[in-house]
């Protein structure tokens, strides 16, 4: 009984925690301006992935954690509201197998390494999110990972406006 009600609490927390990633992408999105939130026409975004490390994952590492599960269902959701979501993928070594489990965003048809705001200076220099064992962390990863593909659709909306007004 004891440990159904544990679990309860637990889920409890990672809905709460899966929510406040939410609100917090919300809010970063909120201050664009509406027309920000519209692709211009013929226009793509470059493609984004959060890669979990298979080798970590299959290893064990960070007492057994696989943050596949939670970064799947914190992009279904956003997806589901309207925000950038990554797509999420099990992925080769990331090169971090010391710091497992590993979440790396990646852009683009040749899936290059982004380092993003809020990333600690490690992560930053690995272009990865280090030691991801635990929903929350997983959470951050995702909504760092949100938050840069904003900012990436923003800026790539800004400079086709200044190419558009230079002709």
């Amino acid at each position: 009984m004891a440990l159904a009600g544990r679990r309860s609490a637990s889920s409890r927390g990672a809905r709460a925690g899966t929510l406040l990633a939410l609100v917090a992408t919300a809010a970063t999105l909120m201050t664009r301006s509406p027309s920000a939130n519209v692709a211009a026409p013929g226009a793509l975004p470059p493609k984004f992935a959060l890669r979990v490390c298979e080798k970590c994952v299959n290893r064990k590492a960070g007492e057994g954690y696989n943050p596949l599960p939670v970064l799947r269902r914190t992009a279904s959701a956003a997806a589901a509201a309207g925000w950038p979501a990554p797509e999420v993928q099990s992925g080769g070594c990331v090169g971090a197998c010391e710091y497992g489990p590993n979440v790396r965003l990646v852009k683009g048809d040749y899936a290059i390494p982004v380092a993003v705001d809020g990333m600690t200076e490690e992560e930053a220099d690995y272009k990865v999110f280090l030691s991801i064992a635990s929903e929350s962390m997983a959470e951050r990863a995702f909504g760092l990972s949100s938050r840069a593909i904003a900012e990436a659709a923003e800026k790539g909306e800004a400079s086709q406006e200044e190419t558009a007004a230079a002709l």
